[in-house]
């Protein structure tokens, strides 16, 4: 079989850290604070989806989807957790297409749909473990990881989640697995992009076949007499891409250290403008408090970071008293700030 090349290759370097300008490349839309009750109490979100009516956040943490309406007002819940067959136990990855919620129940292997109203749709049992998901026309791709007889990490699935019509990335060895959006979708031009951890190439997905498409290359690992590794660079996870923006984390491995050093890094693919940065973002003004550089998705074109005020020392609420945020305390909801991206 001829060896495809990536159509991008890139070589990162983290001996030149620096802060994204964020502003540069997209613009301010909102500031929408999500609305603190005990009914939608969010722990830890996974991600969030934008409708024309409707933001969809995923609370990873305490294994719940709820709604909120554009000003960030508590509409309801997507399902809830139980053993019926229009509830879920373990929600293992969360997508939205065509204004559909889409739920993998890790604990049943299901896929259940709803609607954005919380209508319970329809739901599909797979003959496979899968711990994340996408669906497409021709069936379903998931990462299954040595649970099949030939030890796939990447499978399409038939449309009925039964036979396995194509595997990729064969492995003798159990794939270790963090959390990430292992599958995400370019919105800009409809391209389906894919990645897993210990590969530090993203692909592109195309009907049953999937391309090397962009190469990240961090050089060689550091290693000690013996062939003991000291560091090394990579583990891509948290990639978006939204036409020529690709954002993406990345770690460093310290060997008898702290177990890693974070990273992130924004690239253009238009013009190969590289920016490696840590927790330094030049923010708009008007966010008088910069989150974190978490991106918690890119959906309907907008780049959507989260404020987490339970992460704030004290005095930041002092400063917040005189603003449209004077209400928060280190137990209200995040806070999510969406960006416009520029083309």
């Amino acid at each position: 079989m001829k060896r495809v090349s990536p159509i991008y290759s890139y070589e990162i370097n983290t001996d030149n850290v620096s802060e994204l300008n964020l502003q540069k490349i997209a613009d301010l839309d909102k500031i929408i604070p999500l609305e603190t009750k005990d009914e939608c109490l969010i722990n830890s979100i996974g991600k969030v989806f934008i409708s024309d009516s409707a933001l969809v956040v995923w609370d990873k943490g305490n294994n719940n989807i709820f709604v909120f309406d554009n000003a960030g007002r508590y509409q309801r819940s997507i399902g809830r957790s139980g053993p019926s067959p229009e509830e879920y136990i373990n929600i293992g990855d969360v997508q939205m297409q065509n204004d559909t919620v889409q739920i993998l129940d890790v604990a049943t292997r299901r896929i259940l749909n709803y609607n954005i109203s919380g209508k319970f749709i329809s739901s599909i049992q797979s003959a496979y473990y899968l711990y994340t998901f996408y669906v497409v026309p021709e069936g379903c791709w998931g990462i299954n990881v040595y649970q099949n007889k030939d030890h796939y990490n990447l499978i399409l699935l038939d449309e009925n989640l039964q036979k396995i019509k194509r595997g990729c990335f064969a492995s003798d060895q159990v794939l270790p697995l963090c959390p990430t959006n292992n599958f995400s979708k370019n919105e800009k031009n409809g391209e389906l992009i894919f990645h897993y951890q210990d590969n530090d190439t993203i692909y592109k997905i195309q009907e049953d076949s999937i391309l090397p498409f962009i190469a990240l290359e961090f050089g060689k690992n550091e290693e000690l007499k013996g062939g003991d590794v000291e560091s090394s660079k990579g583990h891509i996870h948290d990639v978006h891409l939204y036409g020529d923006h690709l954002f993406f984390s990345f770690s460093h491995a310290l060997k008898d250290k702290m177990p890693y050093v974070g990273y992130n890094c924004y690239i253009s693919l238009k013009n190969s403008e590289m920016t490696v940065y840590d927790f330094n973002v030049v923010h708009d003004e008007k966010i008088l408090v910069s989150p974190l550089p978490e991106i918690v998705n890119i959906s309907k074109g907008k780049l959507i970071y989260q404020i987490v005020p339970g992460e704030f020392p004290e005095k930041v609420f002092d400063r917040l008293k005189e603003t449209s945020l004077g209400f928060m305390n280190n137990e209200s909801n995040p806070v999510l700030i969406l960006y416009n991206l520029k083309e």
